[in-house]
């Protein structure tokens, strides 16, 4: 789903709104404004009403339940429509879909402001035909228009139908009943993994970037081996590249146990072939279909012990639920990319969850085989929406423009953005280029911090006390563009403000960047950094 900032006309977005006295004066309380004409003597027809409906606005955000700044008030449907074409419809390139027959508007609106209206026949029963608007739809399709009850047919359209173009291009739909755990760090996600690993009674479907040979990877092979001489299905997708080291007499003691094992884009002549730069990023795990696992947990033991760069520090979560199925259905695509066979979602549904709590969350992705910029729009429509506060930790942060772009203006309208990063790198060319963003950041407001309590590998983004978003993707080009990632988008507010404290303590291990002291570092250093920059799309 492409963020609304995307979707408006350039000039609409730079366009300064109209103000109006009374939008200007700061004074007492004024009944009569001369400036635009008004009697002071009272006749009851003799003032203006208010341009901006402030007070009905009001009125309708609280019984709605939303902020005031998202309603629109027009003068009947006819000026709605109008605006929304001249908003978001360049004329004489973009288009706009619609029902046929309909409310005539549309087609007259379109018509004024030179827009293609594809009208798209209703069914023989004045059904929604919802496959047909789909594929009448292009890359400059920017308005579908559904008119429910319809006007002139008086049928209304079902909701299935509706919600099936509205979620279309996005990964998933919101799931609402599902038990989440945060796991915060390697101990407390192995436990948990090895928990529900040692309990399946029918399968096992692993998806992980690292599964390393060492003592977690071992672990959790001898698991799946006895599990898979037991009867459970069990199969495993690693990347090629990520887990490189993993070796071939390892591999063949899982595929003798019965394991059905499969690397995911291995290098093969030609190995400079363009999806060698598509790795699969994700580290999933769904069980029985009742416990699913994602995150940015790897198999392996530096997530407990640290290396070199100290313990890694991650986020993981354990999902009980609806959101489960999502995860199936992500190792499923990625499964079958690779050859596998195809895994029915019946076969492999997620439990019934009626008997679970209300915690909404929403399962988001990038795969190779479909649009790469999912995850892209997606947390520039989080930061776009964010009206108090940003919290982001990335080990990597080379953000694609979008996203930058989408930071500077969440400083500008007021809002506290704080950017965690950690102190060392793994990657030395990724650090240096990630120096290269963080001047103008830093001048805008940007707080940004480094963490010392080990090397920062946790994949968050925080908005307000409304969303958060913890998963496999990083904060750069890779991720967000090349990579398959998934991401748990958590919408439950005791969740979320459980993720706020857990990054928040965070911040206690963290030094902040001065921006002064960064503003005096040596020429020599800065050249570097926008040299290492150039490479940022690679990274």
């Amino acid at each position: 789903m492409r963020p609304l900032a995307e979707l408006v006309r350039p000039n609409i977005r730079t366009l300064a709104p109209y103000s109006t006295a009374r939008d200007e004066y700061g004074g007492q309380r004024i009944d009569v404004w001369l400036d635009a004409n008004e009697s002071p003597y009272d006749n009851g027809v003799n003032r203006y009403p208010d341009p901006r409906q402030q007070r009905l606005r009001e009125v309708l955000a609280a019984r709605k339940g939303v902020a005031t700044d998202r309603i629109f008030i027009g003068s009947g449907s006819d000026e709605a429509i109008d605006l929304a074409y001249r908003i978001f419809c360049r004329p004489g390139i973009d288009n706009a879909v619609s029902i046929a027959p309909t409310y005539g508007m549309y087609r007259v609106a379109a018509a004024v402001n030179d827009v293609e209206l594809r009208e798209v026949p209703l069914g023989d029963d004045f059904s929604l035909p919802v496959e047909r608007l789909l594929a009448a739809a292009d890359e400059r399709s920017k308005l579908l228009w559904l008119c429910s009850p319809n006007n002139p047919t008086g049928n209304a359209f079902p909701a299935a139908g509706i919600e099936r173009m509205l979620w279309y291009g996005c990964s998933t739909r919101v799931r609402y009943r599902n038990r989440v755990e945060q796991l915060h760090d390697g101990g407390e996600a192995f436990a948990a993994l090895i928990s529900a690993l040692q309990g399946a009674r029918r399968y096992i479907h692993l998806s992980y970037y690292i599964f390393a040979d060492d003592r977690i990877g071992h672990a959790i092979a001898d698991i799946l081996v006895r599990k898979a001489r037991a009867g459970v299905e069990v199969r495993l997708l690693y990347d090629a590249i990520g887990s490189w080291k993993l070796s071939e007499r390892f591999v063949r003691r899982l595929r003798g146990a019965g394991i059905e094992v499969r690397a995911y884009a291995p290098l093969r002549f030609p190995w400079f072939s363009p999806r060698a730069n598509r790795r699969n990023h994700s580290k999933i795990a769904v069980i029985d279909g009742r416990t699913g696992f994602v995150g940015g947990i790897n198999i392996a033991e530096r997530y407990l012990d640290g290396d070199a760069l100290g313990r890694w520090r991650d986020e993981h979560l354990r999902i009980e639920g609806e959101a489960v199925d999502d995860l199936q259905r992500l190792f499923a695509a990625d499964w079958a990319l690779e050859g596998g066979e195809p895994l029915s979602e019946g076969l492999y549904a997620a439990a019934p969850a009626d008997d679970l709590p209300c915690s909404p969350l929403q399962i988001a992705w990038t795969r190779e085989d479909r649009s790469r910029t999912t995850l892209t729009d997606l947390f520039a429509q989080l930061i776009e929406e964010a009206r108090h506060t940003l919290r982001i930790s990335s080990p990597y942060f080379l953000p694609p423009p979008a996203l930058y772009e989408a930071l500077l203006r969440a400083v500008r309208r007021g809002c506290r953005v704080l950017v965690m990063l950690p102190a060392r790198s793994d990657v030395w060319l990724a650090r240096r280029a990630t120096d290269a963003y963080l001047g103008e950041l830093l001048g805008a407001g940007v707080e940004i911090f480094r963490f010392r309590g080990g090397f920062l590998y946790a994949k968050r983004l925080i908005a307000d006390e409304r969303v958060a978003s913890v998963g496999t993707a990083n904060f750069d080009y890779r991720s967000l563009e090349y990579n398959t990632e998934a991401t748990a988008l958590l919408l439950d507010s005791a969740t979320v403000r459980q993720a706020i404290r857990r990054f928040d303590e965070d911040l206690a291990s963290c030094t902040p960047i001065d921006p002064e002291a960064w503003r005096r570092r040596s020429v020599h250093y800065r050249l570097g950094d926008r040299i290492a920059r150039l490479f940022a799309p690679l990274l």
